[in-house]
This record gives C-alpha cells, sequence and structure tokens, in this order.
C-alpha cells in the first residue's frame, strides 16, 4: 500500500469544478479509478474535497489561517503509484508556496496491517 501526505501553505483555494479537475487528472496520472461523486464542502474553516477511488482515497482540507490558506492532502491506495511524479503534480496543481510536511509510507503486502490483525482476533 502507499500512502502520500502533503501539508503546507497554498496561494489560492481551488473552486469546487477546477479541484474536482484536478483530483480527477491525478486519479488519471496514477491509473486509479474513481468510485461513486466527488466531494466537495464548503465549511467554515475551509473547504474539503474527498474522491473515493478503486484502490482508496484521495482527499484534502483547506484551513483559513491568520498567517493564509493551509492545504492538507492525502493520497492512500493499495497500490503503488510514482510519488515523485504525484508530489510534483501535486505542487504545481494545488499552488503549494511552501511544503511543511510531506511523507510517504510504503508498506509490502505481506505486511499485517492493524485492521487485518483485528480481524483474525475476531474470527
Amino acid at each position: 500500500m502507499h500512502h502520500l501526505q502533503i501539508d503546507g501553505w497554498v496561494s489560492t483555494v481551488l473552486p469546487r469544478d477546477v479541484c474536482e479537475l484536478t483530483v480527477m487528472n491525478l486519479i488519471d496520472l496514477i491509473n486509479m479509478k474513481p468510485l461513486k461523486d466527488f466531494i466537495y464542502s464548503d465549511t467554515y474553516l475551509g473547504p474539503s474535497f474527498y474522491q473515493l477511488i478503486m484502490q482508496s482515497h484521495v482527499c484534502g482540507d483547506y484551513f483559513k489561517l491568520p498567517q493564509g490558506m493551509f492545504l492538507t492532502l492525502d493520497i492512500f491506495s493499495c497500490m503503488w503509484f510514482p510519488k515523485d511524479v504525484v508530489l510534483e503534480y501535486c505542487q504545481q496543481q494545488f499552488h503549494f508556496k511552501k511544503i511543511t510536511r510531506k511523507r510517504s509510507l510504503l508498506r509490502p503486502f505481506g505486511e499485517a496491517t492493524f485492521w487485518q490483525k483485528l480481524f483474525s482476533w475476531i474470527r
């Protein structure tokens, strides 16, 4: 499984239609398939978005802070994807000015996850 988290300051908030197109292009870039509808909700903290994909999800949360707009972006998949390509795409398309954290987690398929362990105890 591959998990990429990107947090940082952005120069602008993507409106719903642009955000949806950006996420759909990202999903296409990593050869995945979207499931269900794109969700975009504007809250008092800032917009949040979520797209379920065949292998997991792509989501993000904007935060309106006194210092500016902050975005947390999360791309999670059970399939491998090229994190460097995705990171570059996200930096450009989501208009990151400064990334404060980028974390990539890659877990081999043979390693049991928390949920696999939990379900094995229940059986």
